[in-house]
């Protein structure tokens, strides 16, 4: 059998999780150290760039190693180094910090993390759709959805993620006393193959389902935008929100990331294999099969209908408003304090 790729995001952050401020660490990936203007401040725009992704190198991030690979942001005289993070809540803090300068997270957390009084605003939409799925395994006891009254369902152990999927659930005529969440910490696909849970949620099935499929389970996979939670954008650059309204020169650094980072998400949807040559490099544990199989479904969801990261404002207000209804965020939340895109490269024409 394959080797089975175990790491996996949380799809949200808890609200605790994001105040533990006093336990942050350093990342220790020898690719990034943080340094130059564009970590450490300064009027200067930075010539080294770290960014901090939200997990591990994967299918996800296509654009961001196919901008690197075809030296898009060298053009824009940047050199760009991404670092996984040590926990899930490194890239709001540290970029809240001020300690690096750029990091990839998800819309729902930035909303949380603007309740929760962090310094942080999305610059640009990488994939502008909702990826958050329950992903069942089918089997002659479970079919549907609906099956899963009283079946273990595996879970990151995220509270937010969990209330967005029981308010789902009831959707479909679940009860409190029918939903059974499991915390896992070997790993979605690990869980799912083992037979220890009969679905996963906060899963993708642009990358669970093609891994799940390898091993012989068969997926069936239902997005949270489909089940009754507001559409949201999945994953999201953030820059620091002070310093981006007055640090020129951090301004400019983001305006050349976002300028080359555009190139690389052109580039990978039009041509997957450039796509694969970039991530194949840093994507462990995924057989070269399964990798072009997620690439393939990767590549569509990078489209954006508005253009490269543009967000809509009233999207996020919807769903910053139903997290709130939901009693899912300690106070009411501004979109508008959370979203910018003033820094996104003009369309030509």
């Amino acid at each position: 059998m394959r080797k089975i790729n175990i790491g996996r995001r949380a799809a949200v952050l808890g609200t605790g999780l994001l105040l533990s401020l006093g336990s942050l660490t350093a990342c220790g990936d020898d690719e990034a150290d943080g340094s130059g203007d564009g970590g450490s401040g300064g009027s200067k725009a930075a010539s080294e760039v770290s960014v901090l992704l939200e997990w591990f190198p994967n299918p996800d991030h296509i654009s961001l190693y196919t901008a690197k690979e075809m030296g898009a942001f060298e053009e824009e005289g940047l050199e760009v180094k991404f670092q996984p993070p040590s926990n899930n809540t490194d890239s709001l803090k540290m970029v809240s910090l001020g300690q690096m300068p750029l990091a990839i997270s998800y819309a729902n957390a930035i909303i949380n993390a603007e309740a929760e009084g962090l310094d942080v605003v999305a610059v640009a939409a990488l994939i502008p759709t909702t990826l958050n799925s329950l992903i069942l395994h089918r089997t002659d006891e479970v079919q549907d959805i609906t099956d899963l009254k009283g079946k273990p369902i595996g879970s990151s152990g995220d509270p937010v993620s969990e209330a967005m999927w029981a308010y789902a659930l009831k959707q479909q005529g679940f009860e409190d006393e029918d939903i059974k969440f499991v915390s896992i910490n070997q790993g979605y696909s690990p869980a799912m193959i083992s037979g220890k849970v009969n679905a996963i949620i906060g899963a993708y099935q642009n990358i669970e389902s093609v891994e799940l499929r390898e091993h012989g389970v068969d997926p069936v996979g239902y997005a949270v935008g489909e089940a009754g939670v507001p559409e949201y954008d999945e994953l999201v650059l953030i820059a620091q929100r002070s310093k981006l309204e007055s640090d020129e020169g951090y301004q400019e650094t983001v305006r050349k990331f976002l300028a080359g980072l555009a190139k690389g998400d052109a580039k990978a949807q039009e041509d997957h294999d450039a796509a694969f040559d970039a991530i194949e490099k840093v994507a462990k544990g995924y057989s070269p099969e399964s990798m072009k199989e997620m690439i393939d479904q990767t590549a569509p969801l990078l489209e954006n209908p508005d253009g490269f990261g543009q967000m809509d404002v009233a999207e996020w207000q919807e769903l910053a408003d139903w997290l709130y209804d939901n009693d899912l965020l300690s106070k009411e939340v501004d979109a508008e304090k959370v979203v910018t895109t003033d820094y996104l490269p003009k369309a030509a024409g």
